[in-house]
This record gives structure tokens, sequence and C-alpha cells, in this order.
């Protein structure tokens, strides 16, 4: 049996290292960034509403209304193929691309979060919050009888963010 020899045409060893460990020192996260801007006309952050929303607040009869974890848990399937993909870019030396399909996973997830609220979350609005809501809102037309939906404050500050550990 003849032998077969394998020669190196390029060594791709640095742009590998470099894009693997760009992945593996990456994370993406998706929520509402703690230090974003407050709320207009409002002492409480979109943070701190986010929070409250999801794991409600029985002292100040608000129920739970879980938004974010339910929203990215169902978009699963299409930010896991974007993580795939920058996992075999990573071996392929593309650091960019790694880059870029982290970035897809964000928004995907993103999207997805501000999807599960736009469908409406139960329970729904109680007769007394949706009247307070016509209230605020005189002559500019019905308001939202959506759940987290009433200025808009809070589904517009849902991002992501690419987080670089040392």
């Amino acid at each position: 049996m003849a032998e077969q020899r394998l020669s190196v045409t390029q060594d791709n060893t640095g742009k590998i290292k470099e894009a693997l460990i760009r992945l593996s020192k990456s994370r993406v996260l998706v929520g509402i960034p703690s230090g974003a801007k407050a709320r207009k006309d409002d002492p409480i952050t979109n943070a701190q509403l986010g929070y409250l929303h999801e794991y409600g607040a029985p002292a100040n009869n608000l129920p739970a209304r879980p938004f974010l974890v339910p929203g990215v848990t169902k978009s699963k399937a299409k930010w896991t193929n974007y993580l795939e993909q920058a996992g075999v870019a990573a071996f392929e030396g593309k650091a960019s691309v790694v880059t870029g399909a982290l970035n897809a996973a964000g928004q995907t997830a993103v999207s997805a979060v501000k999807d599960t609220i736009s469908q409406g979350i139960p329970p729904p609005l109680s007769a007394r919050t949706y009247a307070g809501r016509i209230a605020k809102s005189p002559g500019i037309g019905p308001p939202s009888a959506t759940p987290l939906i009433d200025t808009s404050q809070m589904i517009n500050s849902i991002t992501y963010v690419i987080e670089r550990r040392k």
C-alpha cells in the first residue's frame, strides 16, 4: 500500500485560535439592561419594571406575566442555529462571522421576546387598569388593552448585548 503524505499549504492556526477564543469568551445576554435610561416621567427603570412583570409583585396586586424567559425559550431552535454557525466559523478561523452569528442569535431572541409581549400575556388587564389607560390618553383613541404595552417604553428597551469575558 502506498504511503500518503499530507502537506500544509496554508497555516490558519492563528486565525482559528483567535476565533475560538472570541467565541469561548463571549455570551449573548437578552433582556433589559440595568444601565438603560430611566423611564420618562417615572422613577422606576425599564429593567425594574421588566423584573416586576416577569415575576409579579403580589403585594402590589401585580400578577406575574412572564415574557422574557418564554420568549427566549420559544425561539431556541432559531438562535441555537446561529450559535452552531458561530462554532463552525470559529473552527474555520472566521472571527467576523462568529461575531455576526452571535449578533443574529441575540436579535432573534429579542424579536421573539417582543413578539411574545405583542401577542398578549395572560391574565388580561383588569377593568381598573384599562380605565386608567383611558384616563391617561383622552382624545388619542383607545389605548392598548394588551398587557405590558402601554407607552411601549419597556418593550422598546428589550435588547441584547454580547458580553466579552476576560
